[in-house]
């Protein structure tokens, strides 16, 4: 046995553990049957002064819950126990909560303090009357716990008895306990001892290879005369510390046959690195012999090069007739210096091809200075030709240049004795006139020539040949002053040209701003026409006044805006074919009269602006108030039918004469009057007002837009304008009479259409109800029908309105396909106002109606399906 309870100890354990559930089952079975008995649904303890509570999963909530609990009082009507003990200084009580909070606080509930907000576990079934012993949460919101129950309290003798042997069951724990713990501190101690004699070896261990170690580290200075010695040194530090590295042994033999191989290694390579090293101070001894040989003869060249250097000088001074020797000289010393540079140049490549090999070469890189001196001998020599070369060039230069100066003063020379008549050495006058004349096209007369001699100091012999230089500056001034008063007179002559290239440009530049003033004093005007064109004063005006006003201001407009266009190619032109001396005068100008003619073109823009909105405006009105006097004629036309009891074929042939035959304008005139005046206030759902006065000019403009194109007004025209159409809402009928109880011809069913007959439907006094004759579209039935009933319900209602559902077009006939230019496109939203309700169309297949934009007044048919 190494550590813990024995065998037998443990089986021992489990035994009495198994006894005391099992006892503890057998208990709480008997109780739990005894409480169902008695209550007949969840098992409770019954009607009971002490109870006692078992089990609990929660390791928390069960040291809390078990335990003994006596009756303190009653709660909501049902009894409340206390633990007999407190936990932690904190009461636990069982008691019930009614359904006054709500159903989910309902039950008995296991906390502190009773309606307390803290609990530990809850039982939900409200119907218990005394504590239920299962079934209970715990937590409160967790599953139920099988383990939790609640039960009967013990008998005294029992609970003695109990107490007892859970007592000597303790003390025997307690004696097990105690022998675990002493047989730990055994194995304890014997652990510590078994350690510490552990570290001891390691200790030693460590020390020992420490030791041997040391002596290794010899051996990174090994060479051949010491490798013995360190080798004994390094074998007799092992036999010392064999006994102490223990498991390090045979590691530590290996490291040593190691370090003696790496240091035999070492030696052989130091022995192979000095036999190269010897060779190579050989070979760069050797190297450096045939180089110095060669600089010696580059030095030998550059002394031969600047003695040849020295004697070319000195010949230049000495020689100095002839430009043409510097010349050849250089070309020739150039040549030798090149040579020589190049010579440098082969001994600078091989010392650097040397060390170069020096440097890849096996073996340690020791610096030679006898490289380094031939190297800098080399680059010396170089910067020595370099020298030279430049020294060289600079003679040369100079030379030319000397040879040069003398050839110009030959050629002075001789243009002096060219004019030199007497050959003596000395100008005249006349020599000096002639010459003027010959080489500087100047004519020169007696007072222009003598404030220069008397510069020049000229005597009786005239002018001497090493004046001739001071000479030729004051001819040159004399010249000068002749051409400054030629220029002069040039400049005079062109300031009054450009004087008068200026006035005629201010000449056009004055006409183009008077032009500009008389159109600024019409534009401005513009401002105060535009006055009675704003929103708030259209919204007063009518479109006659409208328009009157926009016609004004339009045409003062546009005659602003002609002007502004004919005078914007004459600023334009002002720039073109202009001198460029005033161009930039010119393009000044014009840039200010462009800025003018821009501004009034804003203000003209804006005015046109203005009156093209006025005539929307006015457009608008006049549409609105056509189409409201419109509405107004038809609601005569049809009070006119209603009382007559026409049909609108009927009321047309009684206006025309004859079916057939088109109404003029005059006609229409006279049927309107006849209409009006026979129209008398009556009872129906459109009733007469006082008489309407409409004027021709309404009359004409109503006609006009029910004809179109026609001639003359058409019963199909008229027809379009004065019928109705209803939608059934309710079912209802068609009746062979006017009165209700008349017999019905057919059945009307929602969304079936009819067409007023008459004008529109009139209230039947005998039944209170809202009848007129009409037509069924769906089989041509024609009879009476009920529009609105006695007591409010609509029947039928009026159908004037379509809603455009997808794009179509507007066309001017029915047939699609003849008429293939379209008005206008009914977008997707607008509404259209029923003239004539669709048809289908045998040809295309297409249903298409006669119908009007609202709000516009252009008709045309479009497609419905």
């Amino acid at each position: 046995m190494r550590g813990g309870y024995s065998a037998e100890h443990r089986q021992a354990q489990q035994q009495m553990t198994q006894q005391y559930l099992q006892r503890q089952q057998q208990q709480q079975q008997q109780q739990q049957s005894g409480a169902q008995a008695a209550s007949g649904g969840t098992p409770t303890v019954g009607n009971e002064t002490t109870i006692e509570i078992s089990g609990c999963a929660d390791p928390t909530i069960g040291v809390i819950a078990r335990g003994m609990y006596a009756y303190v009082t009653q709660n909501h009507g049902r009894p409340a126990y206390k633990k007999t003990e407190q936990v932690n200084g904190v009461d636990v009580m069982i008691y019930y909560w009614d359904e006054r909070d709500g159903p989910t606080f309902s039950g008995w509930w296991l906390g502190p303090q009773i309606g307390g907000d803290q609990v530990w576990a809850y039982q939900p079934d409200r119907s218990a009357p005394y504590v239920p012993s299962s079934g209970w949460k715990v937590p409160y919101h967790a599953d139920v716990d099988p383990t939790f129950v609640v039960a009967k309290a013990k008998s005294a003798p029992t609970a003695m008895a109990e107490q007892q042997r859970k007592q000597q069951e303790q003390k025997k724990l307690q004696q097990m306990q105690e022998q675990q713990k002493e047989e730990q501190q055994r194995r304890q101690e014997e652990q510590r001892k078994k350690f510490q004699e552990e570290t001891l070896r390691k200790q030693q261990e460590q020390q020992a290879v420490a030791a041997v170690r040391r002596v290794m580290q010899k051996m990174w200075t090994v060479t051949e005369d010491n490798f013995e010695t360190l080798k004994a040194e390094v074998d007799n530090a092992l036999v010392q510390n064999t006994t102490n590295l223990g498991s390090q042994l045979e590691k530590m033999k290996g490291d040593i046959k190691t370090c003696i191989d790496q240091a035999q290694k070492q030696i052989e390579e130091a022995k192979e690195a000095k036999r190269k090293q010897q060779e190579q101070i050989e070979k760069t001894r050797s190297f450096a012999e045939k180089i110095q040989a060669q600089l010696e003869a580059v030095d030998a060249e550059i002394a031969t090069l600047r003695e040849t250097l020295e004697e070319f000088e000195t010949a230049c001074k000495e020689q100095s007739d002839s430009a043409e020797a510097p010349e050849a000289w250089i070309s020739k010393y150039s040549e030798s210096i090149a040579a020589a540079k190049e010579k440098a140049k082969v001994c600078s490549d091989k010392i650097s091809d040397e060390v170069k090999e020096m440097r890849s070469a096996d073996g340690p890189q020791t610096p030679d200075p006898q490289m380094a001196s031939l190297t800098a001998r080399t680059s010396e020599c170089g910067r020595r030709l370099s020298s030279l070369l430049t020294s060289a060039t600079f003679a040369v230069q100079r030379a030319k240049k000397k040879a040069e100066a003398k050839a110009k003063m030959v050629a002075i020379e001789s243009v002096f004795d060219k004019y030199d008549s007497n050959k003596d050495g000395f100008w005249s006058t006349s020599d000096a006139k002639k010459y003027a004349q010959g080489e500087m096209s100047l004519k020169l007369s007696d007072e222009l020539l003598k404030p220069a001699l008397r510069a020049l100091g000229a005597g009786k012999e005239g002018i001497k040949k090493a004046d001739f230089h001071r000479l030729k500056m004051a001819l040159g001034i004399v010249r000068e002053r002749q051409i400054d008063e030629v220029r002069r007179a040039d400049r005079l002559k062109r300031e009054k040209e450009l004087e008068g290239l200026k006035a005629a440009l201010q000449s056009k530049v004055d006409d183009a701003s008077a032009q500009l003033k008389e159109i600024e004093e019409k534009v401005n005007t513009l401002d105060e026409l535009c006055t009675p064109l704003s929103d708030k004063a259209l919204s007063g005006s009518t479109p006659a006044e409208i328009s009157k006003m926009a016609a004004e201001v339009g045409d003062s407009a546009q005659d602003s805006h002609s002007q502004l266009e004919s005078l914007k190619p004459v600023v334009a032109n002002l720039t073109e074919e202009v001198d460029p001396s005033i161009k930039a005068i010119a393009a000044m100008q014009q840039k200010a009269l462009d800025f003018r003619v821009r501004a009034l073109e804003s203000k003209v823009t804006k005015a046109q602006k203005a009156v093209a909105h006025a005539r929307n405006v006015g457009e608008k009105k006049g549409r609105q108030e056509l189409i409201a006097i419109e509405g107004r004629v038809l609601a005569v036309l049809r009070n006119f039918q209603r009382e007559k009891s026409q049909t609108t074929q009927e009321m047309f042939a009684a206006a025309s004469g004859d079916k057939d035959a088109s109404l003029d304008l005059d006609g229409f005139k006279s049927f309107f009057q006849e209409a009006q005046d026979a129209v008398t206030e009556k009872d129906g759902e459109e009733k007469a007002t006082d008489k309407e006065t409409f004027s021709d000019g309404d009359l004409e403009r109503v006609f006009s837009l029910w004809k179109g194109a026609q001639e003359g007004l058409t019963e199909e025209l008229f027809s379009d304008q004065v019928r109705l159409y209803y939608k059934v809402l309710k079912d209802a009928s068609i009746a062979e009479g006017v009165d209700v109880e008349s017999s019905a011809l057919i059945r009307l069913e929602v969304g079936d259409i009819v067409e007023a007959l008459c004008g529109g439907p009139s209230l039947h006094k005998s039944s209170g109800c809202s009848r007129m004759r009409a037509k069924a579209l769906k089989d041509g039935t024609e009879g009476y029908v009920t529009t609105c009933g006695n007591g409010g319900t609509k029947f039928l209602q009026e159908v004037t309105e379509f809603r455009v559902v997808s794009d179509t077009a507007l066309a001017k006939t029915f047939d699609i396909e003849e008429d293939k230019e379209k008005q206008r496109t009914l977008k997707v939203g607008e509404v259209v106002e029923v003239k004539r309700w669709p048809v289908k169309d045998e040809k295309t297949g297409l249903t298409r109606l006669k119908c009007r934009c609202k709000g516009h007044l252009e008709y045309g048919f479009a497609t419905s399906v």
